[in-house]
C-alpha cells in the first residue's frame, strides 16, 4: 500500500519530487518547522516585533496578503497597559446620525461587478459573501476543466451523481451567481476577460502562480484596461516565493501551516482538522482583503493588485503555538480532545451508546466546575482548581462518562446548560438541519431551482442591521446566463457569440 511505499523515503524528498513532478504532496510539519520553512521567509510574511519586556525580537505572524499599491500594516511593539488612553479620550469622534433601525433597500455592494475565476470552496464562498449583499458576480467556469464541486458532495440524483447540475454543495456554494462557461485555452478568450474586467470591479482568481500571465491576463494587463479594477488571487502559497507554483487544496494548506501536529491524540498519527481547514479559514480574510481594497478605491480612485496566501492566513489562526514555539521553546502537540486551559474537555456518550448520541462538554473555569460537579453529584471534587482537575482528568471523564451514558443529549444539556455550563450535543447533519438556534436565525434557506424547483443554500452566521442578505436564488446552472453576459454586459450581437461558439471559447 501507498503508506508501506511510503516509509523508505524522508519527507523533505518525497516533497521535492512533488514539486518536480507536480504532485499533491506536500510535508505534515510542526509549528516549529513553519517558523524555519524558507518561503514564508522569502515572502516577507513574519513580522520582527521588539518586546522591551523580553529585551529581544520576536517573529509574529504578519501579513497574510501582498497589495500594490499598498499592502496590509506591519506589526509594532504591544502597547503598555493604558499607554494611549489620554490620545484615545482626546480624540474628536463624529457621531453618526442615522436611524439605527432604519432598513434599506439597497444592498451595500449593489453596482459592483465581481469576475469570479475561482473554484472548490475558498475563494468561491469569499466572492459569495459579496453577491449575498448585492454585488453581481460572473462565476466563470468551463466543461475544459469543470469544478469539483460541480461533481461532488451530495448528490440531487443517485442515478445520475455526477450530473452537473446535481450538487447540492455546488448551489449552496455558488449561490446568488451568474455563470458564463469560458474556455480560457482558446486564444479568442483572452479579449471576452478584457472586456469583462473593462466592466467590472473586482476580479478574483485562485490560479497558481504564473498561469494568467501566460494567456495575457497577468494583473498588469486587466489593469490596463480598467486602472480602478481590483485584481485579487487566492492560492495556497501566493503568487511569489518558492512555492508559489504548487497548487492544491486546504488539507495541504493546513500540514504546511502546523495543524496537523496540533490535531488528534497523542498516541496517534496526526490526523488533521475535518476536511480542507484553510478552505475555511481564508474566505473570511479575502471577503475582508476585498471590501477593504473598495474602500480604498472609493477614498482614492486606485485600483489595486492584491495577493493572498491562503496557507499564511491559516497560520495567523495557530499564532498561539506559534509564539508558545518562538518565545517559550515550548513545542505544542496533539492532546485529543484534551485543553490546555479548560479541564475536563472533551465528547462524552450518551443515550445507552444507542444512535451514535454524544455530548461535549468544556469547562473554562473553576466555578463551571463546581457546578458540573453539583450536577453529577460529586461535591467532594467540587474545590479542585485547573492543575488538579488536568492531573486526574481520566478519573473525570470515567465520572461524567458513568453519567452520561444513561441520559439522552437533550437531556444532559439543557440540565447543563440550564447550570451555566458550557455543553452541547455533537450533532450530524439531520440534526444541524433542524436544530432550533439555526432554524431561529434561518441559517438554511429554501430557494428556487430550475431543476429540482427548490434547493437549500445557507446564509453566513452574521447579520447587518441595514441590509438583508438572505439569499433567494440558487447557483447558476452549466453556462446559465452565457446570452446575458455576453450581449446585454458586453454587447456583442448574435454574430460574435456565434464566432466564439465556433471557436471553442464557449465551452
Amino acid at each position: 500500500c501507498l503508506a508501506k511505499a511510503l516509509l523508505g523515503y524522508s519527507k523533505d524528498f518525497l516533497f521535492t519530487m512533488a514539486q518536480q513532478d507536480k504532485l499533491l504532496l506536500v510535508p505534515v510539519i510542526t509549528p516549529s518547522d513553519v517558523l524555519t520553512t524558507p518561503h514564508y521567509a522569502e515572502r516577507e510574511f513574519w513580522d520582527e516585533v521588539e518586546m522591551p519586556q523580553l529585551d529581544r525580537t520576536v517573529k509574529f505572524p504578519g501579513p497574510w496578503a501582498k497589495g500594490d499599491p499598498i499592502s496590509l500594516k506591519r506589526l509594532g511593539r504591544p502597547p503598555r497597559l493604558g499607554e494611549h488612553t489620554d490620545e484615545v479620550l482626546g480624540e474628536v469622534r463624529q457621531v453618526n446620525s442615522f436611524d439605527r433601525d432604519l432598513k434599506s433597500s439597497r444592498l451595500p455592494f449593489e453596482g459592483l461587478t465581481v469576475l469570479d475565476f475561482t473554484w472548490v470552496y475558498a475563494g468561491p464562498f469569499a466572492t459569495r459573501m459579496l453577491g449575498y449583499y448585492g454585488a453581481r458576480v460572473i462565476r466563470v467556469e468551463s466543461q475544459t476543466r469543470p469544478d469539483q464541486v460541480r461533481t461532488s458532495g451530495l448528490s440531487r440524483d443517485p442515478e445520475d451523481p455526477d450530473g452537473p447540475e446535481n450538487s447540492q454543495q455546488w448551489h449552496s456554494i455558488n449561490a446568488h451567481k451568474e455563470s458564463l462557461q469560458l474556455n480560457l485555452k482558446a486564444p479568442e478568450a483572452r479579449q471576452v476577460v478584457l472586456d469583462l474586467a473593462a466592466k467590472s470591479d473586482i476580479v478574483v482568481n485562485a490560479f497558481s502562480a504564473g498561469v494568467l500571465d501566460r494567456v495575457g491576463l497577468s494583473p498588469n494587463e486587466l489593469l490596463e484596461v480598467n486602472p480602478r479594477l481590483i485584481v485579487c488571487s487566492t492560492t495556497l502559497f501566493g503568487q511569489t516565493g518558492p512555492l508559489s507554483p504548487i497548487p492544491g487544496f486546504g488539507n495541504m494548506g493546513a500540514a504546511t501551516g502546523g495543524y496537523y501536529e496540533l490535531t488528534g491524540w497523542a498516541d496517534r498519527l496526526p490526523a488533521g482538522p475535518f476536511l480542507a481547514y484553510t478552505d475555511a479559514t481564508s474566505p473570511r480574510l479575502t471577503a475582508a482583503l476585498l471590501i477593504a481594497a473598495l474602500d480604498h478605491r472609493e477614498r482614492t480612485g486606485e485600483g489595486m493588485v492584491l495577493d493572498f496566501s491562503q496557507a499564511e492566513g491559516g497560520i495567523h489562526f495557530l499564532t498561539e503555538a506559534i509564539l508558545d514555539q518562538e518565545v517559550n521553546g515550548y513545542a505544542q502537540t496533539r492532546i485529543g480532545n484534551a485543553d490546555r486551559w479548560m479541564a475536563p474537555h472533551s465528547v462524552y456518550q450518551c443515550a445507552n451508546g444507542q444512535d451514535d448520541q454524544w455530548v461535549a462538554i468544556a469547562c473554562e473555569n473553576d466555578e463551571q466546575w463546581a457546578s458540573l460537579a453539583s450536577a453529577v453529584g460529586c461535591l467532594d471534587l467540587a474545590n479542585l482548581r485547573l492543575i488538579e482537575r488536568q492531573e486526574r482528568e481520566d478519573e473525570l471523564n470515567n465520572i461524567l462518562h458513568s453519567w452520561c451514558i444513561s441520559k439522552s443529549a437533550r437531556e444532559i444539556v439543557t440540565s447543563l446548560q440550564k447550570a451555566g455550563v458550557p455543553a452541547h450535543q455533537v450533532q450530524n447533519s439531520p440534526e444541524i438541519a433542524s436544530d432550533e438556534q439555526l432554524l431561529h436565525r434561518a441559517h438554511f434557506v429554501e430557494v428556487p431551482h430550475d431543476v429540482y424547483e427548490s434547493t437549500w443554500v445557507e446564509q453566513y452566521g452574521f447579520r447587518l442591521s441595514r441590509s438583508d442578505g438572505t439569499p433567494n436564488r440558487s447557483g447558476p446552472l452549466w453556462g446559465e446566463h452565457n446570452f446575458e453576459i455576453l450581449n446585454d454586459l458586453l454587447g456583442y450581437d448574435g454574430d460574435a457569440i456565434a464566432d466564439l461558439v465556433i471557436a471553442g471559447v464557449l465551452e
